[in-house]
């Protein structure tokens, strides 16, 4: 019994030392694995010679999509497992980087492939492997470490999207600011050119002015003066003359006076005329074509429409000079027969169109601006307004006077 329970015991103690064996064995090994399965790279180990998988990891199964234990190498590109190059080629077996570890020896690092998972998500990974080896210097098997880097080449990517867009940006922006520089430049040499333009017009109002004294002081000379000596005369007469006759003389020095009168009242009016202040633009230039046609034997016929108000006294004053000036040139160069003149006032501007069936010239053939043109021009301007001039031989000659109705820096005044 004795002997027949020490056997049991034997046995017993046999089968406790072989668990207790087992169970050590297999404790380092869990450890391992449990340890392996929370790191967040991707882990497999392909054994020598044949080439197949024999551990994965679960953070490789997650990115590979499948579970590729007992797969060989050769294996790696099927439909259930495909592995392809950073530029989206299929990788050749041999060439796999756990592959040229288990064949060659090769320590590969930090090499970048893509896993397209079965339902065809595509996931960028670094990887790196090499070769176990055992003393004698023969390969046992390969150890392969992978891990994602699709969020950090997604934001390479986004990165270089903006660095391309910022880019564009500031080519877009340059070739703004070079646009806005070139009109700029254009701006500033207009604005030169009106300044040069002004400085002429300015020059030639001047002369303009200039002249129109020279004229006002020789119709004084000429008319008044002349007449204003054969009064001295008449009264010197009349009192060396006999008493009969200074009922004649009186006559003759008032038929003097009337015309000297006569001569005072046009000079004022072509300086100022009264019915302009008096009764507006319309008549006053209804009274000035009458007489124009009177003096001149040019036929006018003026079209004006119908004023809801008074302009102000410079628009009108304007306007007026510029239609007189008109008048004076082609009465002085058109050889013409008859004038229009048509007049409207509409949408804030003052527009009055004097077109003549005279001679015409060519613009381009006159060297400068008469001073009555440029006259007309440097009034129009000061009003902030235009004159153009439109001629060529034959067909008369058309000017176009545009007026705003309220110039900028003019306050709208009435009398």
């Amino acid at each position: 019994m004795a002997k027949a329970g020490s056997q049991k015991t034997t046995k017993a103690e046999k089968s406790t030392m072989t668990e207790s064996s087992s169970h050590s064995s297999s404790v380092p090994e869990r450890r391992l694995e449990a340890l392996l399965d929370v790191v967040p790279s991707g882990i497999v180990i392909i054994e020598s010679p044949d080439g197949k998988i024999s551990y994965v990891n679960k953070r490789a199964i997650e990115l590979y999509g499948v579970d590729p234990r007992g797969l060989q190498m050769e294996s790696h590109s099927t439909r259930a497992m495909k592995l392809l190059t950073a530029d989206g080629d299929v990788y050749l077996p041999e060439r796999l980087p756990a592959s040229r570890a288990l064949l060659h020896g090769e320590t590969v690092r930090n090499e970048e492939l893509l896993i397209e998972q079965p339902w065809g998500t595509r996931v960028t990974v670094s990887a790196s492997a090499a070769p176990v080896i055992d003393d004698g210097g023969n390969i046992l098997a390969a150890v392969g470490i992978f891990h994602d880097i699709s969020r950090r080449k997604q934001t390479q990517a986004a990165l270089r999207d903006h660095q391309n867009n910022l880019q564009r940006l500031v080519v877009q922006q340059t070739q703004e600011l070079l646009r806005a520089n070139k009109e700029l430049k254009r701006e500033m040499t207009e604005h030169q050119q009106a300044v040069r333009q002004v400085r002429a017009l300015s020059l030639r109002l001047v002369n303009a002015e200039e002249k129109e004294r020279q004229r006002v002081g020789q119709e004084l000379h000429d008319q008044i003066g002349g007449s204003l000596t054969l009064l001295k005369l008449a009264m010197h007469k009349a009192r060396q003359g006999r008493p009969e006759k200074t009922e004649a003389s009186l006559a003759e020095i008032e038929e003097i006076v009337n015309e000297i009168y006569e001569q005072v009242r046009s000079l004022s009016h072509s300086l100022r005329p009264d019915m302009l202040t008096g009764l507006g633009l319309v008549d006053a230039l209804d009274a000035h074509f009458e007489d124009y046609t009177n003096r001149c034997g040019v036929k006018v016929h003026f079209k004006p429409t119908k004023m809801k108000r008074r302009l102000s006294s410079e628009v009108e004053i304007t306007a007026f000079r510029i239609v007189q000036e008109a008048l004076v040139n082609v009465a002085r160069h058109a050889k013409a027969s008859e004038v229009n003149i048509h007049m409207t006032c509409q949408r804030g501007r003052l527009s009055v169109q004097i077109r003549d069936d005279g001679c015409g010239f060519d613009p381009a053939q006159t060297e400068s601006l008469s001073s009555g043109i440029s006259g007309m021009q440097g009034r129009a301007y000061l009003m902030d307004g235009t004159v153009t001039v439109d001629s060529s031989p034959g067909v008369g000659t058309c000017i176009t006077c545009e007026l705003p109705l309220t110039p900028h820096g003019h306050r709208p005044t009435h009398k």
